[in-house]
């Protein structure tokens, strides 16, 4: 059976309800198990009939299958990768921004804005490899939070303050002023009554509602009081006259 001029009928059983007459077929198991194959020969000298069986076994894929702890937000982005393969030893990953990985879940770092398509290929310990559909992630900008200020009157209190936006990429703002009253007006004036040390804190926020703080501090000086002590009032000339400053809030003095 060895040669088609000594056979003169070929048959076989594939064991998964296929057959076949070519003499060296190609068929395909779509299905995991093990199957009985058999040959069914007769020859065409005598008519006697031979049949061989073997068995094949086919192994089941790894399923690569993964989740991102999220797929939209904004640069730089931070994504936690979640295994959900099964039957899968080894793992290779590319995150689609020229980065790849290994290990069952991996965290990776998008620095830059765009869609990327992050794929899983595993195998297992028998050479099977199996991939996943391709899922994106979508990296937005992050805006810019910065502002600058300046006060209107020096010396005295009330204290007028302008802030002036220095953000960039924002949609929105949100102003603290460190005395308890805010606003989401986008270059506000804001009037302190009493001295002292403010943080004042702007957030601002894209369309993609991701944001970003900056923090400056504000010292609203109080005013200066101008008072003074003389040692004697009265006397003969010449008379020495020692004068003791009482004056606070104050670094600098003419008389």
């Amino acid at each position: 059976m060895n040669q088609s001029n000594k056979v003169c009928f070929i048959f076989w059983d594939f064991g998964d309800g296929d057959t076949s007459f070519l003499y060296n077929p190609v068929h395909t198991y779509y299905v995991p198990g093990t199957y009985t194959v058999s040959l069914s020969g007769v020859s065409q000298f005598n008519q006697c009939p031979a049949v061989y069986t073997s068995e094949v076994t086919v192994l089941e894929l790894p399923h690569a299958e993964f989740e991102p702890s999220e797929a939209i937000g904004c640069v730089p982005m931070t994504v936690n990768f979640a295994d959900l393969s099964r039957g899968a030893d080894f793992y290779i990953w590319d995150f689609g921004d020229g980065n790849s990985g290994a290990g069952a879940a991996p965290t990776h770092v998008f620095n830059e804005v765009g869609s990327y398509n992050v794929s899983l290929v595993v195998g297992d310990a028998n050479g099977c490899y199996n991939d996943t559909t391709l899922l994106n992630i979508l990296v937005n900008p992050t805006p810019t939070s910065e502002f600058e200020f300046d006060q209107v009157q020096q010396c005295q209190l009330p204290a007028i303050i302008n802030f002036s936006n220095q953000s960039e990429g924002a949609i929105g703002y949100s102003w603290t002023f460190g005395d308890g009253e805010s606003t989401t007006f986008n270059e506000p004036t804001h009037t302190y009554v009493q001295a002292g040390n403010y943080p004042v804190e702007l957030v601002a926020v894209n369309q993609f509602n991701s944001a970003d703080t900056s923090t400056q501090e504000l010292t609203i000086y109080p005013e200066p009081v101008a008072s003074f002590q003389i040692d004697g009032v009265e006397g003969c000339a010449p008379m020495d006259v020692t004068f003791a400053n009482r004056s606070t809030g104050s670094n600098s003095y003419r008389w």
